[in-house]
Order: structure tokens, then C-alpha cells, then sequence
């Protein structure tokens, strides 16, 4: 929540100035039917343009869904498990500086820099079983919001052992 209220819709509040929201769900109370969601560029990117009409079967999932999203415990889980994957990724950078150059991100979107196409080791990752996605020079991971520790530790794997293949980066 962004608002200073909780309980008023966050177009009637006053928003707080450091405060700007990625994702804004607008409906009628906690349920159905889902009116809008919003986003801001940054997570909207690689969506169609328009997304498609849904069917009322479809929006009771997305609510079941956001329910799961919304339950105690739900964000320090998922907080928890963006550190591990932030975690992974930094050990990684700092053995491999030759081929990663940073590390870009927060939560369970983060980011290598590559010294290296990011294309070109997508691809490699994408062979052993990892699929991740290149944006420019970085190798974007961002894995669901269901994720868990065993399945990033496992991503993290294949990671490093692609990455121990690899020849050392001539600057």
C-alpha cells in the first residue's frame, strides 16, 4: 500500500512524495471483478501492447492468485528469497569479474552484467537447462513469485558451472 490509508482508495489519498507504486490492482473492495491493473513502464516492459479480454473463470484465478500474493508471511518469503538469488549472483560476479561487471536489481528481478554478449551466454544457460532472459548486456533473472530456495539454488548452479566453462574475458 502507498496510501496513507489503507481502507480509501489510493486515488483519494495523498500519496506520500518518495512513494511510487509498480503495480496498482483497481477493483470493487478485495474481490472481483478486477477493473484495472496498472503498471509502471519498468514492469510493463515485454508485455503486448494490449493485453486480451478475460473471461469471469480467468479473473476468479487471478484472485485466488492475489490472494496467495497478499497472505501473512507471503512478501518476507519472497523477500528472503530475493536475497538468497542476490546472494548467488554476487558471489558470482566477484569470482567471475571478467565476465560480469555488476550486478543490477532488487527482490527476484535482478541482474549480471556481462563483460560478454548476454545473448551469447543466455543461450549457453539456456542449453543446460536455465532459461534467462538477455537485456542488452544483462542476463536478466526473474524467476515466478512461487519460486523456491531449492529451484534458484539449482538455477544458481547451472550458472556457475556454464560460467567455470567459460574461457577468462580479455578486457
Amino acid at each position: 500500500m502507498s496510501g496513507e490509508n489503507p481502507c480509501v482508495p489510493p486515488c483519494k489519498t495523498k500519496w506520500r512524495a518518495s512513494v511510487t507504486p509498480d503495480l496498482m490492482l483497481v477493483g470493487e473492495g478485495g474481490g472481483l471483478p478486477l477493473a484495472a491493473l496498472v503498471l509502471t513502464a519498468k514492469w510493463a516492459r515485454g508485455l503486448p501492447g494490449t493485453l486480451p479480454a478475460t473471461t469471469q473463470d480467468a479473473l476468479a484465478e487471478t484472485a485466488g492468485i492475489l490472494e496467495a500474493a497478499f497472505a501473512p508471511g507471503f512478501e518476507g518469503r519472497v523477500q528472503g528469497l530475493g536475497w538468497l538469488l542476490e546472494d548467488r549472483l554476487a558471489t558470482l560476479r566477484y569470482r567471475r569479474s571478467d565476465l560480469f561487471s555488476g550486478l543490477v536489481g532488487t527482490g527476484l528481478a535482478q541482474g549480471l552484467v556481462c563483460a560478454v554478449p548476454a545473448e551469447d551466454l543466455a543461450a549457453r544457460l539456456a542449453g543446460a537447462g536455465l532459461v534467462v532472459r538477455p537485456l542488452g548486456n544483462v542476463l536478466a533473472f526473474v524467476p515466478p513469485l512461487t519460486v523456491t530456495e531449492a529451484e534458484i539454488s539449482a538455477a544458481a548452479d547451472i550458472l556457475e558451472r556454464v560460467a567455470a566453462e567459460l574461457e577468462p574475458a580479455t578486457p
